[in-house]
């Protein structure tokens, strides 16, 4: 229940690869075992749903600066992938964040449940 509406709550596990080298795999989701749910609304289709996820970070503010198109190749069939942010160059840090779209799950989880 969402602001007292019954949302669907989808697990993205098996249409988004999750694998990572062993050298990056965080072991404190497999001890805690604890799922969240991450509120998702696609705008387009004017529907909100739920994503189950292991674990929620850091919220921070991104500067559109550090926000990039994705290469047409990327963005095109089967892709969930909406933009990248890339990080400061005077960031530690340099992992690149993919961002998702809303849209394109919605989109991939309505073709999938109305295929079976």
């Amino acid at each position: 229940m969402y602001q007292d509406q019954a949302l669907t709550v989808f697990d993205l596990s098996g249409i988004v690869d999750t694998r990572k080298p062993s050298g990056e795999r965080r072991s404190s989701r497999i001890v805690s075992g604890k799922k969240q749910i991450l509120i998702v609304r696609s705008a387009q289709h004017d529907i909100r749903f739920g994503i189950l996820v292991d674990s929620l970070g850091d919220i921070n503010e991104i500067p559109v600066s550090q926000l990039e198109t994705v290469p047409k190749m990327m963005s095109q069939g089967n892709s969930l992938v909406e933009s990248l942010i890339k990080p400061h160059d005077q960031s530690v840090d340099r992992r690149i964040m993919v961002v998702l779209s809303a849209e394109k799950i919605f989109q991939r989880l309505y073709d999938k449940e109305n295929a079976g």
